[in-house]
């Protein structure tokens, strides 16, 4: 018996396609181990590259500042001479370049008079720890910034030093003026243009806080006529609003200059806040109330609630506002006094240059039924103009508005109508549209907080 021949078995087709997919995949493998250890490879040699540099720019830095030195201890009015400062110019700045294996090395040189009695951290940590005026001389601050082209993984290469100058550089009858300058927080503020003027408006001299947030100011002339004054303004640098803790963007501080002695100023000076509603629309709440915001410096200063303006369908204050770091409190209406139920939220928490939203601030929804003087419910489509009130408390004897605010209405079919209300207690009086404003509120003090929307309405008699 025969059986069917078969066919060979091509054993070399077989393995030939094994070897190609196993190369392919040797190839993928081998790839995913190189492309990180090429990255490492070449950081490796831009660390090793950079650590080379910073050799080179640490050298230069110590060369310029032993020239400095020995300037210093030869003659120092030829070292004021050689980078242009004098003994009541704030600060100077020179650069040069300087060449070595071929590569360009900018060595920046600033030399700056500072208060001679600083402390550990600059001027920030003598104010805090209570500073007291000073009738010894400046030094001179000697420091040194070393920079190269492509610094990938390290910062410039500094150096600095205190020079004593000679007392004979400073005259008896001058003395100086030291800037602090803080942040919300209480942090050193660098960067703040400082301007001095004396009494008649002339700018004296110009600096800029150090990374202490100090501005120093010697050989400063007593002025006969006045105090001499100080302007702070946002760093150059920077492109947000920068404000005090009175929401002032360019706050300007006075003082007076004496012979011998340093008379010291701080501020406190951030990037403005903002606080807004997003996507409210302006029949949700009362505009002609206005949303305010304070915080614990304002109330305890007495100064005016802040005013937020409406833009579109968002409300926002404007301009900025001082970033406080207790947060700010906030209310609809001028009752600063007013403390609603806890449910109310009120407290915002802010951050320097951002915007916080109060899209869950509470307001109250009032219904009003009017009638007239015989209690007949006013007509449907009545024009009207309710005034409002506001007080304090409830039991309050006076309102803490000097006059009424009047919101218009018009009455629906069943003569009522929807106030919305700041939360807060408020006595109401209606006249008709056109007619003379009431003098006096015609319901008793309703805590709108508590009254519910949809509620009972609350019954406010028309005058005509």
């Amino acid at each position: 018996m025969k059986t069917a021949a078969r066919c060979p078995y091509d054993k070399s087709l077989t393995d030939d396609g094994m070897s190609i997919i196993g190369v392919v995949i040797a190839s993928v493998l081998i790839l995913l181990t190189l492309i990180p250890a090429a990255d490492l490879i070449e950081n490796t040699l831009a660390i090793s590259s950079d650590n080379q540099h910073r050799v080179v720019a640490a050298n230069l830095a110590t060369q310029q500042m032993e020239q400095i030195r020995a300037q210093a201890q030869g003659n120092f009015s030829t070292l004021l001479s050689n980078y242009s400062i004098t003994a009541s110019t704030a600060s100077a700045s020179s650069s040069s370049t300087v060449n070595v294996g071929q590569m360009n090395y900018t060595v920046k040189t600033t030399l700056s008079w500072s208060s001679s009695n600083f402390a550990q951290g600059g001027c920030s940590s003598n104010f805090s720890s209570g500073y007291s005026a000073s009738s010894t001389p400046p030094v001179l601050e000697a420091a040194i910034a070393v920079t190269w082209p492509n610094q990938r993984l390290s910062q410039p290469v500094t150096l600095s030093e205190a020079l004593n100058a000679p007392s004979s550089l400073f005259g008896g009858s001058d003395g100086s003026v030291l800037v602090s300058v803080v942040n919300a927080a209480g942090l050193p503020q660098a960067t703040v243009p400082v301007t001095l003027e004396d009494s008649n408006g002339l700018v004296q001299s110009s600096s800029t806080t150090d990374v202490n947030g100090c501005a120093f100011f010697p050989n400063v002339s007593p002025s006969s006529s006045g105090p001499d004054k100080v302007t702070i303004s946002a760093p150059s640098d920077q492109d947000s609003v920068y404000v005090d803790q009175s929401d002032i963007p360019n706050p300007i501080q006075s003082t007076t200059v004496s012979a011998g002695v340093t008379s010291a100023l701080q501020f406190t000076y951030d990037q403005g806040s903002y606080l807004e509603i997003q996507g409210a629309p302006q029949t949700q709440i009362a505009s002609e109330f206005g949303l305010s915001a304070n915080n614990n410096y304002l109330t305890t200063q007495g100064d005016s609630p802040l005013a937020l303006t409406v833009s579109s369908d968002n409300f926002k204050t404007s301009p900025a506002i001082f970033p406080a770091t207790s947060g700010y409190q906030t209310w609809l209406g001028t009752c600063t006094g007013f403390s609603p139920a806890s449910t109310v939220p009120l407290s915002v928490s802010v951050t320097p240059g951002g915007t916080s939203n109060l899209a869950n601030l509470a307001y109250s929804t009032l219904a009003a039924s009017f009638v007239n003087s015989s209690s007949t419910p006013v007509a449907a489509n009545t024009a009207l103009s309710v005034y409002v009130w506001q007080y304090p408390t409830l039991t309050s004897t006076s309102s803490c508005t000097p006059s009424p605010i009047a919101i218009p209405v018009t009455t629906d079919a069943n003569g009522n109508a929807v106030l919305n209300l700041p939360n807060g207690y408020f006595a109401l009086a209606a006249v008709t549209a056109g007619s003379s404003a009431p003098t006096a509120p015609t319901t008793s003090i309703i805590d709108a907080t508590n009254t519910p929307p949809g509620g009972a309405p609350v019954t406010i008699t028309v005058n005509s």
